[in-house]
């Protein structure tokens, strides 16, 4: 198990909709002259945000999901729910997939709204005008993470009830791992960023992997789908 929620962890943090606010972030330090020296210290100040925001979501889900599995009906109802979810999403993202391979990302159907990735950019747009950019960037990396659930959320919340079915009620460690996983590709970004790598190599990353991240994320929610359904049978044998 936790090999599943490291790889839940990291495909999250490299789908498109975090991919996005990562580069946007790194372009919008470079056009604002930002020293390599400060978009590190930058880099580690927003992860550090996205993190403890991402956990303390994660623990507010891990609690009240297993208050509502300690309701015989509820829990049942849920986890049938939540299966549900993940095939709808595994379809969607094998759908997102094939438009992703024709280069047509704008139109997939897992992603930010363009509501809320404006607001994100307008966040990301005050916090580096900010004079302590370092703290700022800690908050903005906060208010991101938050605003990004509408779409990281759609991974987060069944891996979540996948590591409290496979026996795992205390979920601290795993979310820890998730979240850990979740940062890798921002820490990735930022340190590369600091060698001089430019926001338009990610651009083009981003366009070329697609594809394979939602064809994997696809893979992943039929492997959660099926075992929020048939995993009381495998843990009983």
């Amino acid at each position: 198990s936790f090999g599943v929620v490291a790889g839940a962890g990291l495909l999250d943090g490299i789908n498109p909709c975090a991919f996005a606010t990562i580069i946007f972030l790194l372009s919008y330090l470079q056009i604002a002259r930002r020293t390599p020296r400060e978009i590190l210290a930058v880099g580690a100040a927003f992860i550090l945000g996205v993190f403890l925001a991402y956990f303390a979501v994660g623990l507010g889900l891990a609690q009240a999901l297993t208050k509502l599995a300690a309701l015989r009906f509820a829990g049942t109802a849920l986890n049938y729910v939540l299966a549900a979810f993940a095939l709808v999403v595994a379809v969607l993202s094998f759908r997102d997939a094939q438009l992703a391979a024709r280069g047509e990302l704008g139109e997939m159907t897992l992603q930010l709204p363009g509501l809320l990735k404006d607001q994100i950019r307008g966040v990301i747009r005050t916090g580096a005008k900010a004079t302590r950019f370092v703290i700022a960037a800690f908050l903005v990396g906060l208010v991101v993470s938050l605003l990004e659930l509408a779409c990281t959320g759609q991974v987060y919340l069944p891996t979540i009830q996948y590591m409290l079915k496979a026996g795992h009620g205390r979920a601290v460690n795993h979310l820890l791992l998730y979240n850990t996983a979740f940062v890798v590709p921002l820490i990735v970004v930022f340190v590369l960023a600091f060698f001089g790598l430019r926001s338009e190599a990610l651009i083009a990353l981003q366009k070329k992997h697609t594809s394979t991240v939602k064809v994997l994320t696809g893979l992943l929610f039929l492997a959660m789908a099926a075992f929020l359904l048939f995993g009381h049978r495998l843990l009983a044998r």
